[in-house]
């Protein structure tokens, strides 16, 4: 029943951005069949997810704030697979709950940045997603998000606002043979993975990313092919 919702709300989610935006995604052949899978955006606008939900042909579990847990978008919400977070402390539970998803070969949308970036642009990311994608040894899927931060404004004016969604080639993180991972660096490279699909004016602090620092893409991945234009996340927004 739950996986009948999540897919009927696909599909008004796709329709209704048909209908009011200009969106395309393109990148989709990327998509593994399966997981663990560890999906990655940037993060500038509450749309975000909207613009991704139909570019995945899969049921995909996100964070969201705890403080969106009240209300009509919290009785959305906790129709498809939302893990909620405290703010501003280390949510063990909320953690577990994400590493439990993962290491059950479940699929995890996130942002590394913890938050919606207000200057619209990429700021530092946090060590939690790297951590879980370390521990869960989950395949990574960055995704670039552009234009979503308009629609809005762009309504308001009675227009149809441009959103683009760039999916990338998975890859997973290189963690050390002995010692303690740098989360903090393995971050930085995953932000850099997601600052490759954008356009240089949305990579903020990544704008300078350079060639040596990519994580070595995965080979020999199996890939939905996805005929449809399109089939969570963040720490909240």
């Amino acid at each position: 029943m739950h996986a009948l919702w999540y897919r009927s709300l696909r599909i008004l989610v796709r329709f209704l951005l048909f209908l009011l935006t200009d969106y395309k995604v393109s990148g989709q052949e990327n998509v593994p069949a399966d997981g663990p899978l560890m999906i990655t955006t940037n993060h500038v606008s509450a749309v975000d997810l909207p613009a991704v939900m139909p570019a995945i042909p899969h049921e995909v579990a996100v964070f969201a704030a705890d403080k969106h847990r009240i209300g009509l978008r919290g009785l959305i919400m906790r129709t498809v697979h939302v893990i909620f977070v405290r703010r501003g402390t280390a949510d063990r539970k909320a953690l577990r709950q994400a590493r439990d998803i993962l290491e059950m070969g479940g699929i995890l949308g996130v942002a590394p940045e913890g938050t919606r970036s207000s200057a619209k642009t990429l700021i530092r990311g946090k060590p939690g997603a790297a951590f879980l994608a370390v521990r869960a040894d989950a395949t990574i899927l960055p995704i670039g998000i552009t234009g979503t931060e308009k629609v809005f404004s762009a309504w308001r004016r009675w227009r149809r606002p441009r959103i683009r969604v760039v999916i990338g080639e998975p890859y997973k993180l290189e963690a050390p043979a002995e010692g303690r991972p740098d989360f903090h660096a393995l971050s930085d490279e995953m932000m850099l993975r997601i600052a490759q699909l954008l356009p240089p004016q949305y990579r903020g602090v990544y704008a300078d990313w350079s060639e040596d620092r990519r994580p070595k893409p995965l080979k020999h991945m199996t890939h939905t092919q996805s005929t449809e234009p399109g089939q969570n996340a963040s720490e909240g927004s």
